[in-house]
């Protein structure tokens, strides 16, 4: 007997309608390079784990709750068998994804994964961009807004700058709440993250999640005046602007003409 209740710590939402679930796995399989390993996050009853199944492909799950990794064994035992489902009972955050890339761009990365962590999980994803060609994900529909957010506007920020560097972002369907159990608050969005291998070493990484960390923590302040309040040093004119009104590539362009040394930490 397996429970049916969400873990509550865990941020759990089950997708509970089929018909999504069948939809969900179909845009993924029409998108993924047939060469490339999927990774799973977070598959909890394996709703999207089934479908994916359904549809020939093999599937590394990684779920860090110790009941829902025994039903998925119980229920996908014959796929478990033939090597088409391997669970790894895991924290995502500290899994070691690398180990089972071979190539570059050689992952695709799905999930419906837990709003509290969103942004861990796309920043570690981000950190090791070199390795993954698709992401799709179920995400709270205003963290769908913030990825594909252009600047100038509300929701822009260090999220969009560095998902947008790395990935081409689409929305390809909303998920109506209704569609889980337990019902959230909010909707949600099955988007696509693209890698435009726009390849970021990472000391350029490391220095764009410094500038972007001051330049919002003062967003209404002129870029030059941050500059200056930090002592950076930089061969690019800075005009009468403010973080928020410079484009992604924009940042990158800024970051790799900055003169600094960085701190141990931020």
């Amino acid at each position: 007997m397996y429970k049916n209740n969400s873990n509550k710590k865990l941020s759990q939402y089950f997708l509970v309608d089929q018909l999504k679930s069948i939809l969900l796995a179909q845009l993924i399989y029409n998108s993924h390079p047939k060469s490339a390993t999927v990774v799973e996050i977070g598959p909890g009853r394996g709703s999207l784990t089934k479908e994916l199944l359904a549809l020939g492909l093999t599937i590394h799950a990684v779920e860090i709750d110790p009941i829902m990794c025994t039903f998925l064994r119980n229920t996908y035992s014959n796929y478990i068998q033939a090597n088409k489902l391997i669970i790894h009972q895991e924290d995502f955050l500290r899994f070691d994804i690398m180990e089972y890339s071979k190539n570059n761009y050689d992952l695709t990365v799905v999930g419906n994964i837990p709003y509290h962590i969103s942004t861990d999980i796309l920043s570690k994803l981000v950190d090791l961009n070199i390795h993954i060609e698709n992401v799709f994900l179920l995400v709270q529909k205003e963290y769908a807004d913030r990825l594909v957010a252009s600047h100038s506007t509300k929701q822009y920020g260090r999220l969009t700058i560095f998902a947008q560097l790395i990935f081409s972002i689409n929305i390809l369907t909303e998920i109506s709440r209704n569609s889980f159990k337990p019902i959230p608050k909010v909707d949600s969005c099955f988007i696509q993250l693209k890698n435009n291998r726009n390849t970021l070493s990472p000391e350029i990484l490391l220095k764009l999640k410094y500038i972007t960390s001051i330049f919002f923590r003062h967003r209404r302040k002129m870029l030059k005046h941050v500059l200056r309040q930090y002592n950076i040093k930089t061969t690019h004119v800075i005009e009468n602007i403010r973080a928020e009104e410079i484009s992604p590539k924009q940042f990158l362009d800024l970051c790799k003409t900055l003169d600094f040394n960085l701190p141990c930490t931020f």
